[in-house]
């Protein structure tokens, strides 16, 4: 095996502000609450039910009279609903025939956050009926109507619960029966997840001195003694970490809230260090037992979403003037987040790039690709010059990190007052600079080229 020139990935992340690197982001949007099935929600009738207090076949909830009978602490047929019994059966907490709704057991089965029915929808779901107060098969919990009424200003039988539908439809923007719970345990809109399936280092350049054959760029190519190779390029290094063939120990996952192309934002939450797994396909992916999660916005865009700027890209001295590949430009349909601070461990380096930005463009419909996508951030000089490559690193080990990126020739100031010199000069011409100026701080864009794939999301 070749000596390995090893950078393990791994990454976390917190929310930051808007960027001005290159690309401006779209704006405006909306979210929130819609209609399922043909259904309204927010106390408007679905199927001839009424929610909030409305008239459900007949039968009405909240001290109105429910196939003659009356709820809410009134007889029903001898019998008294809202604690008391109806049919020998009580709602609101006693039993209806033999069950009981509003966490209690209503046909053998939960509501109010158990399972009726075997499924769960936000709070939960009887019998295909409806969470958040739910209703148990045809019954009502939370003191509202039995008999396909309304339960807590939700109605059962493909009808509205608090904005979101029960019943093959949504529940809390997610799906209930056979499909997802409240969008997961949340019960926001359901997840659509796209994990990193390529993942490209454009710039800076990692240049070191291999012993015997001087100074290298070992960004896209392998180290070499004599013309073999002695190690793996920084990208091949990536890719292992991709790959469920190789070492399949990276995994940034962005899980879109819901999933749109068209609207202008979209929540999105990235994750870092999700768990995921090969088999079956496509792969699935949770979060981890400690999540390293940020919570952002995508900004859906009709025309490009991201342009590189060449001189942030290139070395600003030196040869080649333009590197091949170059940073992608990011094409409608596509889309552009906010920023993110990410720390991407290396090694055991914790690289710490801020305004970090992720763009890609859609593919499919509904999308199950994200293609031509950037990942870029900026890392500071002095960040650069702290870092300390691990002493098992072959032949840069314990050296700082600055030292292997190329600055020009110039020095950099770590925090304990150590000056670091940059890297070698590949072809020992005139010094190559990848620094980008950032107001008064000196430092690096990080560019990365990214593909993304779809895959099943089986956290909240």
């Amino acid at each position: 095996m070749r000596p390995a020139l090893r950078i393990l990935i791994g990454v976390s992340v917190a929310s930051l502000a808007a960027c001005d690197c290159g690309s401006t982001p779209p704006t405006g949007g909306t979210g929130g609450g819609s209609t399922a099935g043909g259904s309204t929600a927010g106390g408007s009738t679905a199927g001839g039910s009424t929610a909030g207090g409305a008239t459900a076949g007949g039968a009405t909830a909240g001290g109105a009279t429910a196939g003659g009978a009356t709820a809410g602490g009134a007889t029903a047929g001898g019998a008294t609903a809202g604690g008391a019994t109806a049919g020998g059966a009580t709602a609101g907490g006693a039993t209806a025939g033999g069950a009981t709704a509003g966490g209690a057991t209503a046909g053998g089965a939960t509501a109010g956050g158990a399972t009726a029915g075997g499924a769960t929808a936000g709070g939960a779901t009887a019998g295909g009926a409806t969470a958040g107060g739910a209703t148990a098969g045809g019954a009502t919990a939370g003191g509202a109507t039995a008999g396909g009424a309304t339960a807590g200003g939700a109605t059962a039988g493909g009808a509205t619960a608090g904005g979101a539908t029960a019943g093959g439809a949504t529940a809390g923007g997610a799906t209930a029966g056979g499909a997802t719970a409240g969008g997961a345990a949340g019960g926001g809109p359901a997840p659509t997840a796209f994990r990193i399936t390529s993942l490209a280092l454009i710039s800076p350049r990692v240049a070191i001195d291999v012993p015997l054959s001087g100074c290298q760029d070992i960004t896209q190519t392998c180290p070499t003694v004599f013309g073999s190779c002695v190690g793996d390029s920084i990208n091949t290094q990536f890719a292992n970490a991709l790959s469920p063939a190789a070492g399949y120990s990276l995994h940034f996952v962005s899980v879109f809230r819901p999933l749109s192309t068209t609207a202008p934002m979209v929540p999105m939450s990235q994750h870092t260090n999700a768990v995921c797994s090969a088999a079956p396909t496509p792969d699935s992916c949770g979060p981890a037992t400690a999540p390293a999660v940020a919570q952002t916005i995508a900004n859906n865009g009709a025309t490009a979403c991201f342009m590189p700027i060449a001189t942030d890209v290139n070395t600003r001295a030196g040869t080649p003037a333009a590197y091949t590949p170059t940073v992608n430009t990011v094409v409608s349909p596509c889309f552009i987040t906010d920023e993110m601070a990410i720390t991407i461990p290396l090694g055991g380096m914790p690289i710490p790039l801020t305004r970090a930005r992720l763009a890609g463009t859609w593919q499919g419909m509904p999308p199950t690709q994200i293609t031509g996508g950037v990942l870029v951030g900026y890392l500071s000089e002095r960040d650069a010059a702290d870092l300390v490559i691990p002493a098992s690193t072959p032949i840069i080990g314990g050296q700082r990190f600055y030292s292997v990126l190329q600055a020009g020739n110039a020095t950099a100031t770590a925090s304990d007052g150590g000056m670091i010199a940059d890297s070698c000069n590949v072809g020992g011409s005139t010094a190559e600079d990848d620094r980008d100026p950032l107001g008064t701080t000196n430092g690096f864009w990080v560019f990365f080229n990214v593909t993304a794939e779809v895959v099943t999301w089986t956290g909240p």
